[in-house]
């Protein structure tokens, strides 16, 4: 019983703890595209992206985690 249980907790973590970092900054990049903010690849779109990158890793990732005892 025990092993089922971790062996489903692991693979649903495995699917749950990357979501938000890979799906966030995709999300608001691709608004921000469609807005007209960012009409080509500049220094200044990088920046935005590795920032909400790192926003997505300091606060989404934790609260993933947080889902599990």
């Amino acid at each position: 019983m025990a092993g089922k249980q971790a062996i489903t907790e692991s693979a649903i973590s495995r699917a749950v703890l990357p979501f938000p970092v890979l799906m966030f900054p995709t999300v608001v990049m691709a608004g921000m595209q469609t807005a007209g903010l960012f009409k080509k690849i500049t220094i200044r779109s990088r920046l935005v992206e590795l920032g909400l990158v790192a926003v997505s890793l300091t606060f989404a990732l934790p609260l993933a985690v947080s889902v599990f005892k």
